[in-house]
């Protein structure tokens, strides 16, 4: 008899609380998804940041001698988690690769590709003036950024992640991107 009471009271329970059960469940179902699909566009845009060394040459006085590392920046949040960290060891252009992530623009030394973050959006005509006649390979996916100055915009369409670069920009760092990543590119100039 008192078997048959706790049943009823656990299954009078759980019908009370099955739909906030499901909610919760679901809730967890969609952060997840969500956090998963925002993951799949970060390791995109690394991707991407990856291939583009293959078709860019940067100024033999920028890397000095032999023993220089081929270093890519984050300014500020690190979006791409450990994404780059694969790639310790590795060497990009005879280079040692190495990733070095900077909390304010005055800690930036001369990496090659320097991507700007987001949490940055609101500083970026201080941060191009700051890396002026550097060259530096800027990389951002904000709004208006290689029109603000940045050299390669990532935007994210539809899944697809398509490029901006801007022909101002480029010039002046004095680095060479081949005519096949400029091919796929919306060119972009802007004003000096």
């Amino acid at each position: 008899m008192c078997y048959i009471k706790r049943n009823q009271l656990m299954l009078n329970w759980l019908k009370k609380n099955l739909s906030y059960f499901i909610y919760v469940l679901l809730v967890i179902i969609f952060i997840n998804y969500g956090y998963a699909e925002y993951a799949k566009e970060y390791e995109l845009k690394g991707v991407c940041i990856i291939k583009f060394i293959d078709y860019i040459k940067w100024p033999d006085k920028y890397f000095g001698n032999k023993n220089d590392e081929f270093i890519i920046g984050i300014l500020g949040h690190n979006y791409f988690d450990n994404f780059f960290e694969q790639f310790q060891g590795k060497q990009f252009q005879k280079k040692n690769f190495k990733i070095i992530y900077f909390d304010s623009v005055d800690e930036v030394g001369l990496p090659q590709i320097l991507f700007i973050s987001s949490s940055f959006k609101n500083n970026l005509e201080k941060i191009f003036k700051k890396l002026e006649n550097k060259s530096i390979l800027t990389i951002g996916d904000v709004s208006d950024f290689a029109k603000k100055g940045g050299i390669i915009n990532l935007i994210n369409k539809e899944g697809y992640i398509s490029f901006e670069i801007n022909i101002n920009a480029l010039n002046r760092s004095e680095i060479k991107i081949s005519t096949d990543l400029l091919g796929i590119s919306k060119l972009i100039e802007n004003i000096e």
